[in-house]
């Protein structure tokens, strides 16, 4: 009889640690699912911030369209409009587009080149994602061509640190201290433009990415020619840019149904560059 107090104890021992292993797995479930409740809330505002892009797109587009009176109370309904006209009996002038062809001239050696049109209507890119990885103390691609909405991954493959940074204004951003095996960072573009990225440890690493307003873009041929088809009629800022070059820009006033002759001509980029302190860069290896 002395030894059932203790036999209770350890009944009662027994009984209440599957409930304290319970809550502690709940905590955990419950912690996993705040954890997805907070990647789930920063992709809907990437998505708010997009539509807001689109939005802000289409009233450009509208933008001086004339609307149609609201006829008075009482009035007789007018006739439907007639409907639109067939293209193909529509003359040059009244096409909506144009085509822009030329060459891109480059001074000193690059593997390509790239033409777009810089003032149309932001056009975001839905789910598109690249990847720039650390390799070897390089950025591999080194250059890369992306529309606004596009996310990058920089997966680090190397067994040392590195640290993804870029200070172009408007697209700046710190990725932060970390090497293969851990989590992978990434940067949404959102502004067009020539983003220069770089790593805070290793002056010799260095990458570009041309991030374009829309699908309005082309490669530039091997022979130094390029074609850009279905340019918005109307004045047009047409840019020519090749990794280690200055971006070009023209200014054209497009025809619609014709074709028109734009050259350019690249300058190599002054090169070297500051860590992401604007300081010279020092010995880490």
């Amino acid at each position: 009889m002395r030894r059932l107090p203790w036999i209770g104890v350890c009944l009662s021992g027994l009984l209440l640690s599957p409930v304290a292993w319970a809550g502690d797995l709940e905590l955990t479930e419950l912690r996993r699912e705040v954890s997805d409740l907070r990647r789930e809330v920063s992709d809907l505002r990437r998505e708010l911030y997009a539509l807001r892009l689109d939005i802000l797109g289409a009233l450009e587009e509208l933008k001086g369209a004339p609307l149609s009176p609201r006829p008075p109370v009482g009035a007789a309904p007018r006739d439907p409009p007639p409907p639109p006209a067939d293209p193909r009996e529509a003359n040059d002038n009244e096409a909506a587009t144009g085509k822009l062809t030329g060459t891109v001239k480059l001074s000193g050696k690059s593997e390509v080149a790239y033409v777009y049109v810089e003032n149309v209507p932001q056009k975001m890119a839905r789910g598109k994602t690249i990847e720039i990885a650390q390799v070897k103390r390089q950025f591999a691609p080194r250059w890369a061509v992306v529309q606004v909405g596009t996310r990058i991954d920089f997966p680090n493959q190397d067994s040392i640190f590195h640290n993804v940074f870029s200070s172009t204004p408007g697209s700046s951003f710190d990725l932060g201290i970390y090497r293969a095996g851990e989590e992978t960072k990434s940067y949404t573009m959102t502004k067009p433009g020539v983003v220069d990225i770089y790593c805070d440890m290793h002056s010799e690493m260095s990458a570009s990415v041309l991030v374009v307003p829309s699908p309005l873009w082309t490669q530039v041929g091997k022979d130094g020619r390029y074609t850009l088809a279905d340019v918005p009629r109307g004045p047009r800022r047409i840019v020519a840019w090749s990794p280690g070059h200055q971006p070009s820009v023209q200014s054209v006033n497009v025809t619609g149904g014709k074709e028109q002759k734009l050259e350019f001509s690249l300058s190599a980029a002054p090169s070297g560059h500051t860590n992401k302190n604007g300081q010279p860069y020092g010995s880490y290896k």
